[in-house]
């Protein structure tokens, strides 16, 4: 995705980037991810490095962010239940498929 991809996901946020390096860190993003990374950093002020750091979090979940192992495995069987492929399923609960 360019980075004026990702400046008009942002135009019925009211949200305008500062700069192109803040476009550049959210240009791998979903544009629903963009979007919660802008709702939780104001894009008018920060740098590259604090929107690089909300990605960071945000595509890998720290200790304090991501839920609990019970809560996982529960989430996991209940999607599958459902009838998900395991690519669905990491897609839904943000983990990474190594791929």
């Amino acid at each position: 995705m360019a980075a004026s991809k990702v400046a008009e996901i942002l135009v019925p946020t009211g949200t305008k980037l500062k700069n192109e390096w803040q476009a550049r860190e959210l240009t791998s993003l979903q544009p629903e991810d963009i979007q919660r990374v802008a709702s939780e950093i104001d894009l008018s002020t920060a740098t590259a490095a604090e929107v690089k750091k909300v990605v960071a979090n945000l595509v890998t979940p720290t200790a304090s962010n991501r839920k609990p192992k019970a809560e996982r495995l529960e989430s996991i069987r209940t999607l599958a239940a459902q009838g998900y492929r395991d690519s669905q399923i990491a897609k839904e609960l943000g983990l990474s498929t190594g791929g």
